[in-house]
C-alpha cells in the first residue's frame, strides 16, 4: 500500500509539473477554498457533474482528495498550495496531523521525502501497535530502530514493547523533530 501511495505522489508530482499551464488564476477561477475547513468548493456550475457551491472532489483509495480541472486530476492539498503561494509546491506536502484528506492550511507545510515518510505513522504490517518497534525472535525481545538519512539504526532490544517505544519516540524526537508522528 505505502508502495501505491509513494507512486500516486510521484505520478501527481510529474503531472503538476507537465501540466504546467494550470495557474492559481485558473484554479481561483473554478473553486473556492476555506482555509479553515479545507473543503474546495465549485464556483460554476459543472454540468451535471456538480453545482455552483457544491463540494469539490473525490476521495482516492490512498485517502487524498482528487479535484479534476480541465479533465486532469490534482490532489487537493496541493491545489491548496498553488492558491495560497501562486506556484506548485516544489517539494511533497506533509499533512501534519496524518489524516490525508485534511487539507485545512494550517495542516500543511511542505517537506521533503524524507521529512513526509517520518511522518506516516505505523504501517498496516506493524504486529507490535507501535511505531519504529518489531520482534526480534532470536532474543525474545523487542527491538526498536529508527530510520534517518535513508539508514536504519538500531536503538537496543527491551523487555517489553512501551519501553522500545519510548527508545523510539526519543530518537524521533533528535532525528525526526517536528516531523515525527507521534505513534499513530
Amino acid at each position: 500500500m505505502e508502495q501505491r501511495v509513494d507512486n500516486l505522489e510521484r505520478a501527481v508530482q510529474r503531472h503538476d509539473t507537465e501540466i504546467a499551464a494550470l495557474t492559481k488564476g485558473r484554479v481561483d477561477e473554478l473553486l473556492d477554498y476555506n482555509l479553515l475547513t479545507g473543503e474546495f468548493m465549485w464556483k460554476k456550475d459543472r454540468g451535471r457533474m456538480a453545482k455552483a457551491g457544491d463540494v469539490a472532489g473525490t476521495p482516492l483509495t490512498t485517502a487524498y482528495i482528487s479535484i479534476k480541472i480541465d479533465g486532469k486530476p490534482y490532489q487537493a492539498h496541493r491545489l491548496a498550495w498553488l492558491l495560497f503561494f501562486g506556484e506548485f509546491p516544489k517539494n511533497q506536502i506533509d499533512h501534519i496531523n496524518g489524516i490525508r484528506d485534511d487539507n485545512r492550511w494550517v495542516n500543511l507545510r511542505s517537506a521533503t521525502r524524507s521529512q513526509n515518510m517520518c511522518n506516516r505513522g505505523k504501517l498496516s504490517s506493524n504486529t507490535s501497535g507501535y511505531t519504529g518497534v518489531t520482534w526480534h525472535p532470536k532474543t525474545q525481545k523487542w527491538r526498536a530502530v529508527i530510520n534517518h538519512n535513508k539508514k536504519t539504526y538500531s536503538l537496543g532490544l527491551f523487555v517489553t514493547k512501551e519501553e522500545a517505544s519510548q527508545a523510539y519516540r526519543e530518537a524521533a524526537k533528535k532525528y525526526h523533530k517536528n516531523y515525527r508522528a507521534e505513534n499513530r
